[in-house]
């Protein structure tokens, strides 16, 4: 019988590290423990966790404290911290705590960029014979998968307004930006801005309402979190990940304020269509631009089309991107759509599995000076180049007429 990862939480005082497993219908006086150093191991037939804390935890040969509730089949283990009152960090980033597992490499990984994680940016040497080799026709997340839509060409044209394989990546953004343009449509922006009744409402619909449930991970969250692979990426430009996950979070945010919360089946595509990422596996290279080109979308594709709405969703992404949890439950959100919604199960192969990893790494120095950028950019009518101040001058003229 394989063994099995336990549902798991973490949490802690100033002298103990509590771990919360669920574990049904076993008998828990045959738990096996190990805690060394900052490592520890947790095995019961059939479950096996193993964690790897930043600090360290006092050497015992047993936690401290068992508690177990067989109503809730919850087993709560206290261990003591070997500095009583040091804070341990990231307890809430599950995936990041997990012990990396020694395995061979498979022998289908050898055209994909090896899980190790590089300090700093790739050398250029590297940085060259990745460009000859693969990243002219990479896609999804860090420009690792090549081999994906390979039998799934129905799947792809769902997806996808190009096909990888035959679009470098510095021609991609183009065709994006210029299928926008030939899609936007004056009379439908019109008809939303002077005619639409809902956007008032639209406009007072909060995306976090409760300020202390909002950091806290749900039991569905968790074991999501939980049942990540532990991956490490050599990463090729970070900031270019960030305005991916930018880009992917604009077009979430978008459709939960259109929908004030409650997600469809409509909304997978709607949000598909509405990110650069999803739909032409490219995005921009900096903040504005990714502001641009989401504004832009927005005003094209979805149900209700208002500049308003995207100033409201600009702010309510600055504020999501302050802190890890508000993001990795946002994420969370977009994976449990897109497994509900096939084909757009592979945007989450693609994209929001390896994003769900990555932000957990990400230093809170990096977040918050990308917060800052998101913050201090501003984007008025004009940028969008579609013409909206005389389209909206035209229309008052014909109004008064």
């Amino acid at each position: 019988m394989p063994l099995i990862k336990p549902q798991f939480n973490l949490s802690q005082d100033d002298q103990f590290v509590k771990i919360s497993l669920r574990l049904p219908y076993v008998k828990v006086n045959k738990s096996e423990f190990s805690i060394l150093k900052n490592e520890f191991s947790f095995f019961l037939k059939p479950y096996l966790l193993q964690l790897q804390f930043e600090e360290c935890l006092k050497e015992q040969e047993y936690p401290q404290k068992l508690v177990y509730d067989p109503e809730t089949f919850n087993l709560d283990i206290y261990l003591t911290k070997l500095n009583v009152g040091e804070e341990f960090k990231n307890l809430n980033m599950l995936t990041l705590l997990q012990k990396d597992k020694k395995s061979k490499k498979p022998d289908n990984m050898k055209n994909k960029n090896p899980l190790i994680e590089v300090i700093g940016e790739v050398d250029d040497q590297v940085q060259i014979n990745e460009d000859k080799a693969v990243n002219l026709f990479g896609y999804g997340f860090n420009q690792q998968y090549f081999n994906v839509f390979d039998d799934l060409e129905e799947e792809l044209l769902e997806l996808c307004i190009l096909n990888p394989r035959d679009v470098p990546n510095k021609q991609r953004l183009a065709i994006g930006v210029n299928h926008i343009k030939n899609i936007f449509d004056p009379e439908n922006y019109i008809d939303d801005l002077f005619y639409n009744g809902d956007i008032d409402q639209i406009l007072e619909y909060k995306l976090f309402t409760d300020k202390q449930q909002q950091y806290q991970f749900t039991n569905e969250e968790i074991k999501i979190l939980s049942d990540l692979p532990k991956k490490e990426y050599i990463i090729q430009n970070q900031d270019d990940l960030l305005f991916g996950l930018f880009d992917v979070l604009f077009a979430l945010t978008y459709e939960l304020n259109l929908m004030e919360g409650e997600l469809s089946n409509e909304s997978a595509t709607t949000i598909n269509a509405l990110s650069s990422l999803f739909q032409c596996l490219e995005t921009a290279d900096n903040i504005r631009d990714a502001l641009i080109q989401s504004y832009q979308r927005c005003l094209s594709i979805p149900m209700i089309r208002s500049f308003e709405i995207c100033l409201k969703v600009k702010d309510q992404i600055s504020d999501t991107f302050k802190d890890k949890i508000l993001i990795l439950k946002q994420l969370i959100k977009l994976k449990r759509l897109f497994q509900q919604n096939k084909p757009r199960d592979l945007l989450n192969l693609l994209f929001v599995d390896d994003y769900l990893i990555f932000i957990q790494r990400l230093k809170e120095q990096e977040l918050k000076q990308f917060q800052k950028q998101i913050e201090q950019t501003k984007i008025d009518k004009d940028d969008l180049q579609l013409n909206i101040s005389k389209i909206e001058q035209e229309a008052i003229l014909k109004l008064n007429q």
